[in-house]
């Protein structure tokens, strides 16, 4: 070789049920030492006919699952309904650490004061259950919230509900662990109050993993972001072998082997982002998700698992599918240190996670010598590399293994000595906007010396934290490494992600540029909006046509997807005046739709107008009203589309100064902005939830300045 490294050893014992859990740099400590999260989500009485919140204690099943988890592995199991204090005892027994579930709706406690009670009470029962036993990891306060929610009711209000919860948990013990599982569709959130960032991410959505970032550089940048000195945990990752779905990696429909390959993919990102480990989704099948808990339906979210329950034949206790092994031979050993193509300045770790079952471990360093770690405790493997030379290494790992059903582990990882890698920053020229301005973005390609990294193909993705929308970018870098482009916000107030991504090639390795931030945009308040609509307000339509060739010569286009779709007058069951405006769908497949627009005799000025009202007549089926204006330029214009969950006459207002932009009107020749001083009609979308038909009456379109 033409460089020398010193290789230094040491171990480090770690064990579950050896103490409290805390933090130090970043990492979990258990008993003293590093502790690596090797989970997997288990929800228990989850399979045919049963539902987890109604459990009652199963020692049997129990100890069938948790000796298939060890064996494989894993040693940290999450919940998202609390486990009871028989289910701990059998968890601690077999040495699992746990991440302990307890759960409340943030948009009902930030509306009801005696909820919000009830909520900190019930999760301080959960931690003054949970004091006794030494293996619980930390406590999580609720699952994946509800964006709208939070931007509805307030940062500080959702902050200040936040704070309550987590001081509810630490009265009960001032040295427990707590935090909120998220989700990549509320990253928009602060992290700073929780002890640990835990995160539910997959691969195939929103657009900000799949398209822009792809799922190692979402992770890079949700830790970049927050977990600086915490540590970082993937809350779920997985992938669903439902029978149909989008498959090739995507939501549903995946093979086995996608399911295997994907899962590993995923958990592989992470560690070279630098988590601190993650929970696979999820242990079993969960039959109740989608329905009838007696019928596996073929919806994804409920063929997450790891052991199958596909009929009502099939072993209930579950039957491991071809990711249960992949994941017991990769768990004999997790190498966390060094990470794939990450810079390190000049000393170079070498950090392995093993189980008992890992007998010696070596590693070479650009195909020199090999060098055993001699080590007497069985859990962590170090070694320090120093004095390599600037550039590009490959570190290669083996190790044996005591089991004759598992290959021998052999890894290989490519890392950057002292020679930083090509860079991506995302800029905005404000990170707040008001509706209607737009956001000017620029995007810097430069290479490791900081040089411009011209001619760089960027794809780059915009997403909507209120209401799931979003879209793409596309363009090259300039001679000076810069593109640019822009972004009208026509949208309620809310936040948005705006993300790139580019491929490129260093030292003769794949690369992925990544960089990302968050905009807020701010409109008219909510308060303004409810007051302005305490009033009648001013007709704008009526659906008062007199005769049916009234009716016919204002009626503009009826269309119908996968469905019977028809528009009618009614005149016997109005709100106002002699007749309203009906609308009927007979679904002929999932997810069908019908559409049909409505013109006024001469347009409608909304322009001064805070909100409009409209009166909806509901059959609660379930179904999806969109209803929107139509401007001008035939451009398409709504607010948040209405759930008819309910039944009869109900008045629904919408915030006619912040409208959203239909993605379905088809316009390519429009403005891109709403024209409201000469809005031409109205239309309406109807979206079928279930195969049901919907009667759906409306009337009274009203103005409010």
């Amino acid at each position: 070789m033409n460089h020398r490294f010193l290789l230094l050893v040491w171990l480090t014992a770690l064990g579950a049920g050896a103490g409290s859990a805390t933090v130090e740099d970043g990492w979990f400590m258990v008993g003293g030492e590093r502790f690596f999260v090797k989970g997997i989500g288990y929800e228990l009485h989850g399979g045919p006919g049963e539902l987890p919140n109604q459990r009652t204690f199963d020692p049997e099943t129990m100890e069938y699952d948790l000796a298939l988890m060890r064996r494989a592995g894993f040693n940290t199991v999450r919940a998202w309904n609390a486990y009871s204090e028989p289910e701990l005892e059998s968890l601690r027994r077999h040495g699992m650490m746990v991440i302990q579930g307890s759960w409340f709706n943030v948009g009902q406690y930030l509306r009801d004061e005696a909820y919000a009670k009830q909520s900190r009470e019930r999760l301080a029962e959960v931690v003054r259950a949970g004091k006794r036993f030494d293996n619980i990891l930390f406590y999580t306060i609720a699952n994946e919230p509800h964006s709208a929610d939070i931007i509805e009711g307030g940062l500080d209000a959702y902050n200040r509900a936040c704070q309550e919860m987590k001081a509810a948990a630490r009265q009960e013990d001032p040295d427990c662990l707590v935090t909120y599982s998220h989700c990549s569709w509320n990253e928009f959130l602060d992290q700073s109050a929780w002890d640990v960032v835990f995160f539910n991410d997959y691969m195939y959505a929103p657009r900000t993993v799949s398209t822009a970032l792809k799922y190692r550089g979402h992770v890079e940048w949700l830790r970049r972001m927050y977990a600086a000195d915490k540590p970082f945990v993937l809350g779920e990752f997985g992938l669903s072998v439902s029978p149909s779905g989008e498959g090739h990696l995507g939501y549903g429909g995946n093979t086995l082997a996608e399911q295997r390959d994907g899962d590993l993919a995923m958990y592989q990102a992470m560690i070279n982002a630098g988590g601190q480990g993650g929970c696979l989704f999820m242990w079993k099948d969960g039959w109740w998700k989608h329905g009838n808990p007696m019928v596996h339906d073929d919806h994804a979210e409920e063929w997450y698992g790891v052991l199958g329950i596909d009929t009502l034949e099939s072993d209930p206790r579950g039957t491991p599918r071809p990711v249960y092994e992949a994941f017991r031979q990769y768990n004999q050993l997790i190498l966390t240190e060094p990470r794939q193509m990450v810079v390190y300045p000049g000393t170079v770790p070498v950090d392995a996670c093993v189980t008992e079952h890992v007998q010696n471990v070596r590693c070479r360093l650009d195909q020199g010598m090999w060098t055993d770690l001699k080590t007497t405790n069985p859990s962590w493997r170090q070694a320090s590399l120093a004095g390599l030379a600037p550039g590009r290494h490959t570190l290669e790992l083996e190790a044996s293994l005591d089991l004759e059903d598992l290959k021998p582990i052999h890894r290989m990882v490519d890392f950057i000595v002292d020679s930083p890698l090509p860079r991506l920053v995302v800029r905005t020229d404000k990170a707040v906007y008001e509706y209607g301005e737009a956001a000017a973005i620029e995007v810097q390609a430069t290479q490791g010396n900081g040089d411009p990294l011209p001619g760089l193909a960027l794809v780059g993705t915009y997403q909507n934290h209120g209401n799931g929308s979003g879209g793409t970018f596309n363009g090259v870098s300039d001679a000076k490494g810069i593109f640019r482009t822009s972004l009208p916000l026509f949208v309620k107030p809310t936040f948005l992600t705006l993300a790139f991504g580019a491929d490129t090639e260093s030292y003769g390795l794949p690369y992925r540029l990544t960089d990302a931030t968050i905009i807020e945009v701010k409109g008219l308040p909510q308060a303004d909006i409810e007051q302005a609509v305490q009033g009648e307000g001013r007709l704008i339509a009526g659906f008062e046509h007199g005769s049916q060739e009234e009716f016919d010569h204002a009626l503009g286009r009826v269309l119908a997807g996968g469905a019977t779709y028809t528009v009618t007058r009614e005149t016997t069951k109005t709100k106002q005046g002699k007749t309203a405006l009906a609308l009927h769908l007979v679904p002929e497949k999932p997810h069908s739709w019908g559409y049909t627009e409505v013109f006024f005799a001469t347009p409608q000025d909304i322009s001064e107008a805070k909100a409009l009202t409209a009166w909806v007549h509901g059959d609660g089926s379930g179904h999806t009203l969109k209803l929107m204006w139509i401007d001008p330029d035939k451009e398409r214009w709504l607010d948040t589309p209405v759930t008819v969950d309910f039944q009869g006459w109900r008045r629904i207002t919408i915030a006619c100064q912040t409208p959203q932009r239909d993605p379905n009107d088809g316009i390519r020749d429009g403005d891109g902005r709403p024209n409201p001083d000469r809005i031409h009609g109205l239309a309406f979308a109807v979206e079928a939830a279930e195969m049901r038909p919907a009667n759906i009456l409306v009337d009274a379109l009203s103005a409010h300045e």
